[in-house]
């Protein structure tokens, strides 16, 4: 627990993952078991991906919040966003970020992983 009053809340920034998506490698099978423990302990996620529908879903302590790639770069079968290089805040994921306050914020990549790191710097967030 992130204290005594709440659970602890985590931001999970990864390309893949959203589970009407299958794609099975390393980081899909890390994702999925993190999202199973979350669930398993009370932890509060906020999952943030790409996919080609933007939009917010939930199921139970997990948020699912997804935008479309913003000029779309396909690598190794993946869509990814390719202004995540410049690095530019992708708009539709800091509207869904808006008052929340996570105790971490977590990337699985250099790629989304630019959307992670100006989010928590931006907060103050590890």
């Amino acid at each position: 627990m992130a204290d005594s009053e709440r659970p602890l809340r985590v931001a999970l920034f990864a390309e893949q993952g959203h589970p009407d998506i299958p794609f099975l490698s390393g980081v899909g099978r890390l994702t999925d078991n993190f999202v199973r423990g979350c669930r398993r302990h009370g932890v509060e996620l906020d999952y943030f991906t790409y996919h080609p529908e933007a939009g917010t879903d939930v199921d139970g302590c997990v948020r699912w919040h997804r935008a479309i790639p913003r000029p779309n770069v396909q690598l190794h079968g993946l869509d990814l966003d390719g202004l995540d290089l410049a690095p530019l805040p992708n708009p539709r994921f800091m509207k869904a970020a808006r008052g929340n306050d996570w105790d971490v914020v977590l990337a699985t990549s250099p790629g989304i992983g630019t959307q992670a790191q100006i989010l928590a710097r931006r907060r103050g967030i590890p």
